[in-house]
């Protein structure tokens, strides 16, 4: 990992994490300022598919901690996502 700015960053073997983790974040901030749970539950299937993306890496290598740090951080974005899209259901 490199530290740039205060920020560990996570060196892609494949270099797809930056482009996925820009469509995350943004995502994520849009997920962040929006009240309106219908609107989140949208914004939440993009982020549970942009997050999945990142899960099914085939570039992915056991032994190396970024592919672990991406995969960990994938999965608790999936689970985030997942738990607004059923609590949009239940509200429904």
């Amino acid at each position: 990992m490199n530290s740039g700015a205060g920020v560990a960053q996570i060196v892609c073997p494949a270099g797809i994490f930056a482009g996925r983790e820009a469509e995350i974040v943004r995502l994520t901030d849009t997920l962040n300022r929006t009240a309106n749970l219908k609107a989140k539950a949208a914004e939440s299937t993009l982020l549970r598919e942009a997050a999945d993306q990142l899960l099914v890496c085939t570039f992915r290598e056991a032994d190396n901690i970024n592919c672990r740090l991406c995969q960990e951080f994938s999965r608790l974005r999936v689970n985030t996502a997942d738990l607004i899209l059923r609590t949009a259901q239940l509200v429904s």
